[in-house]
């Protein structure tokens, strides 16, 4: 076939324009714990072989089989109702997409059209002043029954624009971490009132008063 440029299940392409592309295709291989996949046609990828993706640092697009997790957290972009339910995501799909920042990640479902509000991500020391905008489409099966859009045309620029204001309706990127909540099996925070002594403290009771601290556990000293 004249001008087919096949992109393989792992790849990252960039193109004459200045485009790069990359790719994760197949599903999740579970059988394999860890290292990158040795199947070269079976549709199966590993979590190994979507960290070995973060070494393109960047991408313009990104093509995935499989969704990212938390995708539709704070979307108001309702997913259509059928017979098939919507993807419930890949941890390292998301991790993935986080990394890269890519302007545009395009999925796939069997048998509907998915198109989230964009998203954006928090500036990079590098450049203060822009927030990365994602688009997440999910594509449906080519030839579905259910007639929905199984092609998806759009402009893109060799560049993004940093100057460019935040598309409407664009929110926080779902895959953001969140603070982690302390255990009660956590240590205590760090207490410049409270006297160190190497891992150990002292019990006593609550009226009687402890010793001065010595100069290697004040906190002025």
């Amino acid at each position: 076939c004249a001008n087919l440029h096949y992109l393989g299940k792992r790849s990252t392409t960039k193109t004459s324009e200045g485009i790069k592309i990359v790719t994760l295709g197949g599903k999740l291989d579970e059988t394999v714990v860890g290292g990158l996949s040795k199947e070269k046609y079976l549709p199966y990828h590993t979590v190994g072989d979507a960290k070995a993706l973060h070494g393109a640092n960047s991408a313009d697009i990104l093509l995935t089989t499989c969704w990212p997790t938390s995708v539709r957290t704070g979307s108001k972009v309702v997913v259509p109702v059928g017979d098939i339910a919507p993807p419930t995501g890949l941890e390292h799909i998301a991790d993935l997409c986080a990394y890269l920042k890519p302007r545009y990640h395009f999925s796939t479902t069997p048998t509907f059209f998915y198109e989230r509000e964009p998203f954006f991500f928090d500036p990079s020391p590098d450049h203060p002043d822009y927030k990365p905008v994602t688009r997440f489409i999910s594509l449906a099966a080519y030839g579905n029954t259910t007639k929905q859009r199984s092609m998806y045309a759009f402009s893109l620029q060799a560049a993004p624009d940093r100057s460019a204001a935040l598309p409407a309706g664009t929110t926080m990127s779902p895959f953001t971490p969140r603070p982690k909540k302390r255990t009660a099996l956590e240590p205590e925070p760090y207490s410049r009132y409270t006297p160190h002594d190497n891992g150990y403290r002292n019990k006593r009771r609550r009226n009687e008063r402890g010793p001065p601290p010595t100069p290697d556990q004040c906190y002025f000293c």
